[in-house]
């Protein structure tokens, strides 16, 4: 199995940043498998679109992440 340039960068991503990623979701939810799920998400974006961050990705997932965070509050709020 060939594993691409993409999935490598992603990879790296991940195991630098998704303990941040997640604990700082955990923060602004209050709740860790909400966290887990913002955390999985932002990767998500971040594997869609990596050829628009630049340098090193943290600041880039930490504000996906912290955005989607935000949002899940805001639905929390309308129901």
């Amino acid at each position: 199995m060939n594993v691409t340039p993409r999935e490598v960068r992603v990879a790296a991503a991940f195991e630098a940043h998704a303990a941040g990623v997640t604990a700082l979701a955990a923060r602004v939810l209050g709740d860790a498998e909400a966290a887990r799920d913002v955390c999985q998400e932002a990767f998500v974006r971040l594997h869609d679109r990596l050829e628009e961050v630049r340098g090193e990705p943290g600041p880039w997932l930490r504000a996906v992440a912290t955005r989607l965070a935000l949002d899940r509050l805001r639905a929390r709020a309308r129901h």
